[in-house]
C-alpha cells in the first residue's frame, strides 16, 4: 500500500491562476423528443443520429442540428426554455451547422451544401444557395450582417440574405473553422492549415506545429485557442504553439470557446471536457458524466451557460446554477525528483486537505490527505512507469502538476 508521509519545511513562493471548482456540466439528453430517422440500417450499414451543432441566442432560446446523413430529411430542434422542452423543425436537407443572428434570423448549411436562411426563427426555411461541399461551420461577428461559411475541398464564402460570395483559399483540404473576433480579424482553419485575415486580405502568416485543427477561439484580435489532436494557443494572432499542460486527448477535440479572456471548455471524442481558467495556460477534464459519445459543438451564449452536443443525439448543458465555477488561488507545489522511479517528493507551499493521483484521461487512482505544508514522500513502487498528474487541493486553491514515473 502507498504511503505518504509529511515532513514541515519552508513554504514556497507561489502564483495565481484561475481555475475551476466544479465542472457544471449536466446531460439533459433525457428532454429530447423521439428522433425521426435516429437508426437508419442500409443492408449491412448502420448509421445513427447525431447533434451536430448546436447554438443559443441567450440562456433559455437555441437550436440544435440532428444530422443523420441516410435520412430521407432533416431535422432542426428548437427550444425556448433552455432545454426543458424542444420543439421540431423539418428542413428537405440534412443539416450540419447552424447560426442564428436573432430570434427570427439565421442561416443553415447542409451535408449537401445547400444553405438556408429564416426569418420566422426557422419555422420556414428559404434556400439561399449552395457551397456544394459540405458545410462544417458558419460564423458571424458580433453585430455584423455579413458572415462567413466553411466546408470541405478548402471552399470558403461570404454569407448574408442577398446569397453567397466565394472566396479563394487555395486550400484544398477541408475547413472545418472560421471566426471573427471582429469584422476586420478572422480566421479560418482545418487539417493543418490556418490562414488569416487582417487589413483586408487573407494572409498565409501563421506558424503552427503539424495539427489537425477542427476548433478555433478568440479572446480578442490577437490571443487564441486552437485544438485538434493537439491544443494550441497565440498571444499575437500569428505564432501558435502547442501547449504542454493538459490530460492525454483521447482521439480528437472537435471545438473550443473561451467564455472571456480567462474561461474556456474544449470538447472531443469519447465524451472529453477540458477546462481552462488561465488562458489555456492549464486544461483540467470534467468529472465523469457517463458519456462515451463524441461531443462535436460546444457554444456558450453567456459566461455562465453553454451547450454541448454530439453524436448518438447527445446533449449537455453547463449551468452555474448546478456547477458553480470559482476563481481561485491555483495552489503551487513542486514534484523532485520529476522523472522518478520508487518514490518522489511533494513540496508543499502550504496545507492540503487533500491529494489526487490520477491517470491522463483525469481518472483518479488514488486520493489521501489533509497533509500540512512542507514535504510529502509518495511511495510509487505500485505504479506503473508512465506520466501521472498529480492534484493537489486545499480549501482555497488546488494545483495540477505531471509526475512521470520511470
Amino acid at each position: 500500500m502507498k504511503k505518504i508521509v509529511p515532513v514541515l519545511i519552508l513554504a514556497l513562493f507561489f502564483s495565481i491562476h484561475t481555475i475551476f471548482a466544479q465542472s457544471g456540466w449536466v446531460d439533459i439528453t433525457q428532454n429530447m423528443p423521439p428522433i425521426a430517422f435516429d437508426t437508419v440500417i442500409t443492408g449491412n450499414d448502420t448509421s445513427y443520429s447525431a447533434f451536430r451543432d448546436v447554438f443559443f441566442i441567450d440562456e433559455n432560446e437555441g437550436w440544435v442540428t440532428v444530422n443523420n446523413e441516410k435520412a430521407e430529411f432533416g431535422s432542426i430542434y428548437h427550444t425556448t426554455d433552455g432545454g426543458s422542452s424542444w420543439d421540431v423543425e423539418v428542413l428537405q436537407h440534412i443539416p450540419s451547422s447552424i447560426w442564428m443572428l436573432s430570434a427570427t434570423e439565421g442561416y443553415v448549411g447542409t451535408d449537401s451544401g445547400y444553405v438556408y436562411h429564416t426569418t420566422d426563427g426557422g419555422q420556414y426555411w428559404d434556400l439561399l444557395g449552395t457551397i456544394v461541399v459540405r458545410v462544417t461551420d458558419i460564423f458571424f461577428p458580433a453585430g455584423a450582417t455579413d458572415g462567413y461559411i466553411a466546408g470541405t475541398g478548402g471552399v470558403l464564402c461570404k454569407i448574408n440574405d442577398q446569397g453567397l460570395i466565394p472566396i479563394v483559399t487555395n486550400y484544398g483540404g477541408p475547413i472545418y473553422t472560421v471566426k471573427f473576433p471582429d469584422p476586420s480579424h478572422g480566421w479560418w482553419a482545418g487539417g493543418g492549415a490556418m490562414k488569416r485575415y487582417t487589413n483586408g486580405a487573407w494572409n498565409g502568416d501563421q506558424t503552427i506545429p503539424g495539427s489537425d485543427i477542427r476548433g478555433i477561439s478568440f479572446v480578442d484580435t490577437l490571443r487564441g485557442i486552437a485544438v485538434g489532436d493537439k491544443i494550441m494557443r497565440t498571444g499575437n494572432g500569428q505564432l501558435w504553439s502547442a501547449n504542454l499542460h493538459y490530460p492525454l486527448i483521447d482521439g480528437r477535440l472537435n471545438d473550443v470557446v473561451m467564455v472571456n479572456s480567462q474561461i474556456g471548455f474544449a470538447v472531443g471524442d469519447n465524451g472529453q471536457i477540458l477546462r481552462t481558467g488561465s488562458y489555456g495556460d492549464y486544461w483540467y477534464p470534467a468529472e465523469d458524466l457517463n458519456t462515451s459519445e463524441d461531443l462535436l459543438s460546444v457554444y456558450f451564449p453567456t459566461a455562465t451557460v453553454g451547450y454541448a452536443s454530439g453524436t448518438k443525439n447527445t446533449l449537455l448543458k453547463y449551468d452555474a446554477a448546478v456547477g458553480r465555477v470559482d476563481e481561485i488561488a491555483r495552489l503551487d507545489f513542486r514534484i523532485f525528483p520529476n522523472p522518478a522511479t520508487e518514490s518522489c517528493n511533494l513540496e508543499l507551499d502550504e496545507s492540503i486537505q487533500s491529494l489526487k493521483i490520477m491517470d491522463l484521461m483525469g481518472r483518479t487512482l488514488q486520493e489521501t490527505g489533509p497533509f500540512p505544508k512542507g514535504i510529502a514522500n509518495l511511495d510509487l513502487q505500485e505504479f506503473s512507469p508512465g506520466i501521472y498528474l498529480i492534484q493537489a487541493n486545499s480549501s482555497q486553491k488546488s494545483g495540477l502538476k505531471r509526475l512521470v514515473v520511470e
